[in-house]
């Protein structure tokens, strides 16, 4: 177990669906904020029409700008996301822990084991939360979050799969997870199968041959996704490294780490055919040529 520290709450808020305790009190900041943008923006026409030397009027349509300006400034980026005020205005109608944890800018990494899943019934208008509840690795302690995301934790494996709702599937309960969580609320913001690189079928079940991506629709994650599939769409460079005459492997490297996965990994040809950026000419003289030690496939030149 680790106790970190991120630089910028958006690494903890943009994996997280803010709950809203008490809903009169959200919508009167939400009123509050788009009148004092809308005052915000009437203010810069008259400064620069002061500027300019011209007579300044009021008018509505200055405050409706605003106000459309205002909603786009919190619009969200992805459909399954929400609109997100600033954190000065929205630190006063998220739940008190929550706001504590975004202030402080702490959090947990621990290994655990999954023990319980599931999922909230689905509602009119209301977003479907999965409860995910984990025991602590070496620990008694358990950790229990009944507002899980899918779509918001696994953001690149909802993205490529072009699902309308992840879901959860009762195979993972007894799956071994590395997790990030926030210390006071609770909240999971990282969840990832750990590392095992001698089966890759199993740490990327998700973009197995049997569990297509593009048919993920609506469809129930088999596993949870290693961090090498959850990062697979941000893979920047990719080479290929030689051992011996008959054993390589493949190192692929993102903004943030590197993959290495050894030619003798499980379901390693799946992991080739997911590679269809790479140089394909230039990876079968690597795997022809025993001479080649190292050859780069990715990007071509």
């Amino acid at each position: 177990m680790q106790i970190l520290k991120v630089k910028h709450r958006t690494e903890f808020s943009e994996y997280l669906r803010f709950t809203i305790p008490n809903k009169m009190k959200a919508i009167g900041v939400y009123v509050i904020f788009l009148l004092g943008y809308g005052l915000l923006f009437t203010l810069l026409i008259y400064i620069i029409d002061w500027i300019k030397g011209h007579p300044y009027q009021f008018h509505f349509a200055y405050l409706i700008v605003g106000w459309i300006c205002a909603l786009a400034f919190t619009a969200p980026s992805n459909s399954f996301q929400d609109h997100r005020l600033p954190f000065f205005a929205e630190k006063y109608i998220i739940d008190q822990d929550l706001r504590q944890d975004l202030t402080q800018l702490n959090y947990i990494k621990a290994n655990a084991t999954i023990i319980e899943v599931q999922i909230q019934p689905k509602r009119l208008f209301r977003t479907q939360f999965h409860t995910l509840r984990l025991q602590l690795e070496d620990s008694e302690e358990i950790i229990c979050d009944q507002y899980v995301h899918l779509n918001l934790l696994f953001p690149s494996i909802f993205l490529l799969g072009n699902a309308h709702f992840l879901k959860a599937a009762t195979t993972w309960i007894g799956q071994q997870v590395e997790v990030c969580y926030l210390p006071q609320s609770k909240r999971i913001f990282r969840l990832q199968a750990k590392q095992s690189y001698e089966n890759f079928q199993l740490l990327s079940e998700a973009f197995s041959e049997r569990f297509s991506l593009q048919q993920l629709k609506n469809q129930s994650l088999p596993t949870v996704p290693s961090a090498l599939a959850q990062n697979f769409i941000h893979i920047c460079r990719v080479d290929a490294v030689r051992h011996d005459h008959q054993n390589y492997e493949l190192q692929m490297i993102t903004n943030h780490q590197t993959y290495i996965v050894p030619s003798s990994a499980q379901g390693f040809n799946i992991l080739e055919k997911m590679l269809r950026r790479i140089d394909q000419k230039k990876y079968r003289e690597f795997k022809q040529n025993p001479q080649l030690q190292s050859l780069l496939l990715y990007p071509k030149n």
